[in-house]
């Protein structure tokens, strides 16, 4: 009998009924939360008509998280970013042409996976340079 069960808990089981000798494989799962995520900026500073490059990084969940981006709550298209997944941290790299709208917008990341109620998100807000005409 497992107890208390941990991400390292998840594997192959044989249950036995000893009484009437029955046995079944059993596959457990465990699902585990990911951390919220941290946004980073790469660039030293944002300059309109550049590209900005963004990290957002979370640690662990089972199974492993997916990764949105949002730009004042509208979707970032899926082109713009990588994702790239490990057991112990996970991140999407995002690669952002900086408009100058774009300029004190709200750049948002969002994970999920399957063990959380809703999505965790981090919001950061963009600081854009913008040139002059």
């Amino acid at each position: 009998m497992i107890k208390t069960v941990a991400e390292q808990d998840s594997g192959r089981y044989l249950c036995q009924n000893f009484d009437q000798l029955v046995a079944m494989n059993i596959l457990l799962t465990i699902l585990t939360r990911p951390t919220k995520p941290d946004i980073q900026q790469t660039n030293k500073s944002l300059i309109e008509n550049n590209i900005g490059k963004f990290l957002c990084i979370t640690q662990g969940g089972n199974p492993l998280p997916t990764f949105n981006w949002l730009i004042n709550q509208i979707k970032i298209n899926e082109s713009f970013y990588i994702v790239h997944s490990d057991t112990r941290q996970s991140y999407s790299e995002l690669y952002l042409p900086l408009e100058k709208h774009f300029h004190n917008g709200l750049l948002t990341c969002q994970i999920d996976n399957q063990a959380l109620d809703k999505p965790l998100i981090t919001s950061y807000t963009l600081n854009i340079e913008c040139k002059e005409n």
